[in-house]
């Protein structure tokens, strides 16, 4: 039964993905949020933690 009063529900889902050449060398597993909670924005915030230096074999460059 339809109630204007209800909020909307909601089920938003993200994930990460990284590439080199073309080729997925990192992806983190769904995220699923049901509420928002980036009250200030109206919308979802998601925050990954991911051990990605061994994997996507990063540099730090100097110019």
């Amino acid at each position: 039964m339809y109630d204007p009063a209800l909020a909307p529900a909601i089920r938003v889902v993200t994930s990460i993905a990284f590439f080199r050449g073309g080729r997925r060398v990192f992806e983190t597993t769904p995220v699923v949020a049901t509420a928002l909670n980036g009250s200030d924005r109206k919308g979802v915030r998601f925050q990954f933690d991911a051990a990605v230096r061994q994997r996507l074999r990063i540099t730090v460059r100097r110019c």
